[in-house]
């Protein structure tokens, strides 16, 4: 394996804090906006889809979130945070392809 200057790894952490930061203040937002909406509606989840998905961005999001912000805030462990923020978004994702494969197989 190829060895990085110093600069190139000050550059490759600020980079990593950069989008963990841009990542996880978008998870807060869509968060807080989901979570409020939520309560105030009372929505209630009815089945097994609706019950995962409330408590991932209820529950699970800021859980993971919070300490990924936490990690790059002080410069630790960057790929761990950057992973942790990432984590809603894999779930978005899944949700996403698992619809796609829906559309495919069945048609609107």
């Amino acid at each position: 394996m190829t060895e990085i200057s110093a600069t190139e790894q000050q550059h490759r952490d600020r980079t990593l804090r950069f989008v963990v930061g841009v990542l996880g203040a978008w998870n807060m937002a869509s968060w807080l906006m989901y979570a409020s909406s939520s309560w105030s509606t009372g929505g209630e989840p009815w089945n097994l889809y609706m019950l995962l998905h409330f408590a991932m961005l209820v529950i699970v999001q800021p859980l993971v979130t919070l300490p990924g912000l936490y990690l790059a805030w002080k410069n630790e462990r960057l790929n761990l945070a950057l992973l942790l923020v990432a984590i809603p978004w894999m779930f978005f994702f899944a949700g996403l392809i698992v619809f796609a494969i829906g559309v495919a197989i069945y048609g609107f």
